[in-house]
């Protein structure tokens, strides 16, 4: 039984974090042993052509994206 299994066993949810999937062919492996995947974007830094690519290649190991999310998002000062 292989530790996602075990893992499946005991909890509802379990997140597996993995390197950026582009230049890295082990994340596509990994990701088709899960049940889909949450991109993560960073603002200001991830090109639009990446998302699309990133996108593109969960699609062909059969993932679906389940979410993204945006980090590094910088923060506004409130004005008053």
């Amino acid at each position: 039984m292989s530790l996602l299994e075990q893992l499946r066993a005991s909890f509802d949810v379990i997140l597996v974090d993995a390197p950026p999937i582009l230049p890295f062919a082990d994340t596509a492996a990994t990701v088709s042993a899960c049940d889909g995947a949450i991109l993560v974007v960073r603002h200001g830094k991830t090109r639009l052509d990446h998302v699309r690519r990133a996108a593109e290649a969960l699609s062909a190991v059969s993932s679906p994206l389940l979410g993204s999310i945006l980090s590094m998002e910088p923060q506004w000062a409130a004005t008053s």
